[in-house]
């Protein structure tokens, strides 16, 4: 008795009758999908991404007993020295420092990036268009707290590793602006930690 198996793997003639049978489907959807990408990839700025490059100078500290200046650091404390500054340079002092030099709270255009936010704006606007609310009149002080928060998502801010070394970025639409934001904030840092440590 011979006991084969049928063959029920589908020949290549049914795969061609669906393909051909649906291939305005596929085209189209081909078409529509290569058109939005296109609409899309043209519709869209390029951000343009901004460093500077602080180098964090080793702290000196002397022994309380002594007097004796201690050069041993330990990998914590530099951690918690590159912390600190991480905070400082993200502190509303500062980004109002430089929102002050830049008058970045008096440019007409939003200085937030990305595509999403832009949309999301948009969808927003039209939906008070919508509703027919009227438009919230913010005052100086939420105006510049908005500048602020804005500034502060576009940062980053890294540590390059086995150096003492800070990398500030920034990202603009607009290369020259995303360039003073960040040799500005430098600018300012380093002021701001002069200004500290001569007040102590």
């Amino acid at each position: 008795m011979n006991n084969q198996k049928p063959d029920i793997s589908p020949h290549l003639a049914e795969y061609y009758y669906i393909l051909s049978k649906h291939k305005w489907i596929i085209i189209g959807s081909l078409i529509i999908m290569v058109t939005l990408t296109m609409f899309f990839t043209f519709k869209m700025e390029p951000v343009y991404r901004a460093t500077a490059t602080l180098v964090i100078d080793k702290e000196q500290s002397k022994s309380p007993l002594t007097g004796e200046r201690m050069d041993f650091e330990s990998y914590v404390s530099q951690s918690l020295t590159f912390n600190t500054h991480f905070k400082l340079i993200t502190s509303r002092q500062v980004l109002e420092e430089v929102i002050r030099r830049l008058k970045l709270d008096r440019q007409d255009e939003d200085i937030e990036v990305g595509v999403f936010k832009e949309i999301l704006a948009q969808v927003k606007e039209n939906i008070r268009l919508l509703l027919d609310q009227e438009e919230k009149v913010l005052t100086p002080e939420e105006q510049l707290t908005g500048t602020v928060e804005t500034l502060n998502e576009n940062l980053d801010i890294e540590e390059v590793r086995d150096t003492r070394l800070l990398k500030i970025s920034v990202e603009d639409h607009d290369p020259a602006l995303s360039k003073d934001i960040a040799n500005s904030l430098a600018s300012a840092y380093i002021e701001f930690n002069i200004g500290n440590r001569l007040k102590s």
